[in-house]
């Protein structure tokens, strides 16, 4: 077999200005890797790095010939039952992402073993000078400190919405109670969501709105005081929260198409309002993205019933105590909460109402390609390896129509010689458990083997792995210590600490009494109000060195300036 492709470069870090193209032909026997390393040659590339294809829906990782054997992609072209009018895509380098589109034009019969460049067009350099770099297209300096482009901003809030906001901002109903004095709502619709009020302690300002079960496990973690200890699950934390929120304040907090929005509001309106708390915008907060707009017309409509329900409770506590409502801080020993139910004229007190105690509800694959899963049943068994689940800190934009999002990765290590695989990323994991079980299948493929036996240390990744596990015939064990995990994760975690910024401390001693810090600092976050407000004046001002100095992670220092505020 021969194929004939036209490989098209589709962009990368020095995107030349001319375009670049080869046509080669090659043999089916050629393995993916060897097309890669044939693909860069065309180009005056240096095969250093890693890379992927996507063929066909699935993808095939692989690594620069350095690696360890284990890690190449050996997997044939002709196994892969390509047709003329198939494309696919290579991916090279994932620092400077260079993407290659790749077009079958024709699949013969003919039997040959060489390579050959039937055309080429165009050239670029793999690294330039600094001198050429003016002639690059497109070149920014900025290129150089962030390449993370955010997606577009689309969402226009109802006028109904941002009425029912000013209207509750005239109410200054978050004076009157603390966030942790949490009540329940019950929409007419039957949908049960539960709200905190944030803002008391001069801090952040809004209505957080947690729907169902998933919402209300989200918010009692946000009273859990145990701080993780990995980098992972702290930030993780962080970027966890399930809710919609109304939130009240100062212009630096909007971005410009909020602003520009509520602007328009208050001129239609003859609205006068600037300062603390003075401008309202919204927030769906999901697990594993960034904070963005409420996604749908039912996000805005529970926020605007939301509002509602609080503009209502506002006049209850004008005629009677929230102690005689039944509100109180929560803690461990809470059993009731206050309920407000929405009925045909609008709202009503209904009592007290139990507080469930939900269960964690895990993501798990439901399908995958059965046919890659009898091919992986099959390997031959090597030996134990240690997985975990993890958030990887950084966001990524998919396109420019969705959410900033946290990939999530399974982390497969060799339990006795501690080597990693490359990981499964996922970018829609939330919203497609499949994709990761996919590619741990893709995984074992190419490396032409499965484990014997999987170990696992938390009840997340059991439970994803269960299904997956069981259609392999593989032994899913927990287990406490997994050395060899933690010990590639502890150099992930180094490595992103210095992305992130070089670390303050580079003595032992100092390096431990930072990470007390740090850990102190995360507690004071997410602090429920009842105890922040008791916090001494010179602990908030040292607090706020802290931030002018520099010397946290910016994510935290964010956190902690907006908490102080």
């Amino acid at each position: 077999m021969v194929l004939r492709l036209k490989v098209t470069l589709k962009s990368g870090m020095y995107m030349p200005a001319e375009k670049v193209e080869r046509t080669l032909e090659v043999p089916g026997s050629l393995t993916l890797e060897r097309l890669c390393a044939e693909i860069l040659t065309s180009i005056d590339f240096e095969f250093d790095h890693f890379y992927m294809f996507e063929i066909l829906g699935r993808t095939y990782d692989g690594a620069p010939p350095y690696a360890p054997s284990r890690e190449h992609c050996r997997v044939k072209l002709a196994a892969l039952e390509l047709k003329k009018g198939d494309r696919f895509s290579l991916t090279y380098d994932f620092g400077d992402d260079w993407q290659f589109d790749i077009r079958v034009l024709s699949v013969s019969d003919q039997s040959s073993d060489t390579v050959r460049i039937i055309s080429q067009k165009g050239f670029v350099e793999q690294y330039p000078d600094e001198d050429n770099w003016d002639e690059v297209e497109d070149w920014d300096e900025e290129d150089l400190e962030d390449d993370f482009i955010e997606p577009t901003w689309n969402y226009q809030p109802s006028d109904e919405l941002m009425d029912a906001a000013f209207r509750y901002k005239k109410t200054g109903l978050w004076k009157r109670l603390w966030s942790s004095e949490i009540f329940s709502v019950v929409f007419e619709d039957g949908q049960t969501g539960y709200i905190s009020l944030m803002g008391k302690t001069g801090d952040h300002c809004a209505i957080g709105l947690y729907m169902g079960n998933e919402g209300l496990l989200s918010l009692l973690d946000i009273f859990d005081e145990d701080v993780p200890e990995s980098l992972f699950d702290r930030e993780e934390r962080l970027h966890s929260q399930n809710c919609l929120q109304l939130i009240l304040d100062e212009r630096q907090y909007l971005r410009d198409e909020e602003y520009e929005a509520v602007s328009a509001y208050k001129k239609a309106h003859g609205i006068r309002t600037d300062g603390k708390n003075a401008l309202p915008h919204f927030r769906q907060f999901r697990p594993g993205y960034v904070p963005w707009h409420p996604a749908s017309a039912k996000e805005e409509n529970d926020l605007l019933r939301a509002a509602q329900a609080c503009l209502f409770l506002d006049t209850l506590l004008k005629k009677q105590s929230a102690d005689g409502l039944g509100f109180s801080m929560f803690d461990e020993n809470t059993k009731e909460i206050p309920l407000l139910r929405e009925t045909g004229q609008g709202w009503e007190y209904a009592g007290m109402t139990a507080l469930p105690q939900p269960e964690p509800v895990y993501m798990v694959p439901q399908s995958w390609n059965d046919l890659a899963a009898r091919k992986a049943k099959k390997l031959k068994a090597s030996e134990e390896w240690q997985c975990k689940l993890i958030q990887y800190p950084e966001p990524s934009v998919v396109d420019e129509h969705s959410a900033p999002f946290y990939p999530m990765l399974l982390v497969n290590v060799l339990g006795r010689g501690g080597m990693a695989y490359p990981p499964a990323i996922s970018e829609r994991f939330y919203e497609d458990p499949d994709d990761l079980a996919e590619q741990f299948l893709n995984t074992l493929l190419q490396i032409n083997e499965r484990p014997s036996s999987i170990a696992v240390g938390d009840e997340r990744t059991y439970a994803y792995l269960t299904p997956l596990a069981k259609a392999l015939g593989i032994r899913l064990v927990k287990k406490q210590m997994l050395g060899q995990l933690e010990t590639v994760l502890e150099a992930m975690e180094e490595d992103i600490e210095k992305q992130l910024g070089e670390d303050p401390f580079s003595d032992q001693d100092d390096r431990g009494e930072y990470e007390d810090l740090l850990e102190m600092i995360e507690a004071i976050v997410h602090m429920p109000a009842s105890i922040l407000r008791t916090m001494p004046p010179e602990l908030k001002d040292h607090l706020r060195e802290l931030i002018r100095a520099n010397v946290l992670p910016p994510d935290l220092s964010d956190m902690l300036r907006k908490k102080l505020k």
